[in-house]
């Protein structure tokens, strides 16, 4: 693009790099919930190539930015407006910082979701410094978004933080509480007692997400009386029951694979369990046509049974599983063989303990909860990833949705 004797731009190629960059941002979101592909994968494939397409953008310099990218920041294309946003922020001549935390400031929604994003994955060095005046703004939304963008980037916020936890608007304080799951220690036992009980559903997750950092007494309490809930409560407390694979955990999620509308989530959620008999509940479930599926996910996930060639069957296109599920991404799972399964596992059943806990069939430990980030499939990372966090006090976080290489980057150091 720019090795022509005369120096000048292909325009028509640049745009080309804008389309395709936007065309696969998207592709890359999508993937960081994939259900069937690893991190690998995903680094290899749409990331690789949406980053290159980036980096011909941003090599473009100043003429690309005055041409293409500020009057993308003008417009209403959210996949446009979110690759100017991180094109304009990544290091060379055509920068402009300023415009884009202007526009950051000013934007609503849908908008500024695209502009946070952008922030979050920037690679240019002190980037938060520049957030630094957005603290003191007194819109909501704007201060929760940068607040995000310091808890991506794991940089702290400053002392306003403290201030936030204590104000008297229920908001701010769920936006702060939420944040402080980063930098749980700033937090005091008392307040997320006390933000426990809020009548603020925003509140009271935030409360439960940095409780459970905490190890709070509180917070395992609440998801015990959760477990049942709809919503993101009662997501959450499933999730973290699980990760905590208690034997008594381990049964109330079990007793929920009898409630029609809470068994899918209950057969996710005891996938993470790690324990024999969540899998043989599980077996149990690949014989129904609705939750096959998740449940040989959640079976595949403890024994480390890997389902491919004579293990799996092609999918019935009459069975709509959208009538039965919630929109998910369990229709792109591999069908089990129920019979094949379960001759495999009358020969391995005697290789797991039952009161072992288990992750892709081998006995769990943080050294292997560390070691399957690169193996498991990218939904199930995001639940291993609040695992790590619970189970080293808010010391070992990984941020699941950013570039891989920032990804492997934490998880090397969690190594030494």
């Amino acid at each position: 693009m720019l090795s022509r004797p005369d120096r000048s731009l292909r325009w028509d190629v640049l745009e080309q790099h804008v389309d395709e960059a936007c065309f696969l941002w998207t592709q890359w979101q999508a993937a960081l919930d994939s259900p069937t592909q690893v991190m690998s994968e995903v680094a290899e494939g749409p990331e690789q190539r949406l980053r290159a397409h980036l980096d011909a953008i941003v090599a473009g310099g100043r003429r690309v930015a005055e041409r293409l990218l500020k009057p993308a920041l003008e417009g209403e294309d959210e996949e446009r407006i979110r690759v100017a946003g991180y094109c304009l922020l990544a290091e060379g001549e055509g920068a402009d910082v300023d415009l884009v935390l202007r526009h950051f400031a000013e934007a609503g929604e849908p908008l500024r979701p695209c502009l946070r994003q952008a922030l979050q994955l920037s690679e240019r060095p002190g980037l938060s410094r520049a957030l630094h005046p957005l603290l003191g703004t007194s819109d909501v939304p704007l201060l929760r978004a940068v607040l995000e963008v310091h808890g991506f980037r794991r940089t702290h916020p400053g002392p306003v933080l403290q201030g936030l936890i204590s104000t008297a608007s229920a908001q701010l304080r769920a936006a702060a509480l939420q944040s402080a799951r980063h930098w749980p220690l700033e937090v005091e036992s008392a307040v997320v007692l006390r933000a426990l009980s809020s009548s603020e559903p925003q509140e009271h997750l935030a409360a439960l997400s940095v409780g459970l950092v905490l190890d709070h007494a509180g917070a395992w309490s609440t998801c015990t009386r959760s477990i049942g809930d709809s919503g993101p409560i009662g997501e959450l407390s499933r999730l973290a029951l699980a990760c905590r694979g208690e034997a008594r955990d381990v049964e109330a999620l079990r007793q929920l694979l009898v409630v029609p509308a809470l068994r899918r989530d209950a057969l996710w959620a005891l996938g993470f369990s790690g324990r024999k008999v969540a899998a043989e509940d599980s077996l149990h479930w690949m014989n129904d046509a609705v939750h096959a599926g998740v449940a040989a996910e959640a079976f595949c996930a403890i024994t480390g049974l890997a389902l491919a060639g004579p293990l799996t069957k092609a999918r019935d296109e009459e069975i709509d599983l959208a009538e039965d599920l919630p929109p998910s991404l369990d229709e792109k799972l591999p069908l089990p063989v129920p019979d094949a399964v379960d001759a495999w596992w009358s020969q391995e059943r005697k290789n797991f303990q039952r009161d072992g806990r288990y992750l892709n069939g081998k006995v769990h430990s943080r050294e292997r909860l560390v070691e399957a980030f690169e193996s498991t499939s990218m939904r199930r990372r995001h639940v291993l990833a609040l695992e790590l966090a619970y189970r080293s006090r808010g010391n070992q976080q990984v941020e699941t949705r950013d570039f891989s290489h920032m990804q492997r980057r934490q998880l090397q150091q969690m190594r030494h």
